[in-house]
């Protein structure tokens, strides 16, 4: 509407009285209506029949804004809500479904969430048990999870089988890139034993055992196979920590106790007192196999007095 008393032809929001410094409630319903070209001209408005209402706005326009803001705020809070609702169902749908281990509860699993990398790493595992290639699964569970080794070494070794060998070195060295524990540089190691590029063996066994925990006999064996040359699997292979040099010290003293000497002055050489009762079993047995400058040089450095009987 328009005030036909005033020559600037203000557009009123509301023509409701307001009494008593109270507004009717349609005029803040018709406000709330209006849009902000209409408010600023009723705000520069001179006619006195609306000056009320140009009162009104000034003191309740923010009151107005902070009410939608609140209405928005609160829409997108409840749609999140909701949202995290549905998900949550979905979730539980879909976990309900892969703890039945089978191949259709997996297969409906990845029906409801299909970028679960632990849903794609079984459902492939569960192909590859039936012949089927699973390629497509371990390439997309490698996408979802760009920090997992797993699907990466399955397709290098995958790739391997196929006899497509660069492609099974570059997952091969993409697992060793993202992770970088023992698994992925021992799968490393072996792939280049089987390929005999020894160069890239020797330097992947060796960053696997920097690694390495638990038994480590397999990883010695497997050095050994390459070459009967002790200095150079020592050289190559074992990394200068103790756990790795006390571990292959008494690999050595049960499969090769002629080549103990240098294993057994480097793990010295650490100096801790744990590896003594090791290390005088080690000097015995270089002077059984008559090696008695190692065994003096050994017996020198454990701290012990030198004595004339170490040569007889």
């Amino acid at each position: 509407q328009t005030s036909e008393r005033s020559n600037l032809k203000c557009p009123l929001a509301v023509t409701m009285p307001i009494a008593g410094g109270l507004v009717v409630p349609g005029v803040a319903a018709k406000l709330r209506d209006a849009n902000d070209a209409v408010i600023k001209n009723i705000l520069v408005c001179t006619d006195p029949s609306i000056l009320l209402v140009r009162t009104f706005i000034k003191r309740n326009y923010f009151v107005i804004q902070v009410y939608y803001v609140n209405r928005v705020v609160t829409v997108a809070a409840l749609s999140i809500l909701m949202a995290a609702v549905f998900y949550s169902v979905r979730l539980a749908v879909a976990d309900a479904a892969f703890r039945k281990q089978t191949p259709e509860g997996v297969a409906r699993a990845l029906e409801i969430l299909p970028d679960r990398a632990n849903y794609l790493l079984l459902r492939a595992l569960q192909l590859d048990y039936d012949g089927v290639d699973s390629t497509a699964l371990l390439e997309r569970a490698a996408r979802v999870n760009p920090l997992s080794s797993e699907p990466r070494i399955r397709l290098g070794l995958a790739a391997e089988t196929r006899g497509d060998f660069g492609k099974a070195e570059t997952w091969l060295l993409e697992a060793a890139g993202v992770d970088r524990q023992f698994e992925p540089r021992w799968t490393l190691a072996n792939f280049y034993f089987r390929r005999e590029r020894w160069d890239e063996f020797w330097k992947w066994m060796r960053a696997a055992l920097e690694m390495s925990y638990g038994d480590r006999r397999l990883a010695f064996d497997l050095c050994w196979r390459i070459t009967e040359d002790a200095d150079e699997v020592l050289r190559r292979a074992i990394p200068e920590q103790h756990d790795v040099l006390a571990a292959y010290l008494s690999y050595v003293m049960e499969q090769h106790r002629e080549d103990v000497g240098p294993v057994a002055l480097k793990l010295a050489a650490l100096g801790k007192a744990a590896d003594v009762p090791l290390l005088e079993s080690a000097c015995d047995g270089l002077i059984d196999s008559g090696k008695v400058a190692e065994a003096r040089e050994l017996w020198k450095q454990l701290g012990h007095r030198q004595t004339a009987l170490i040569t007889n």
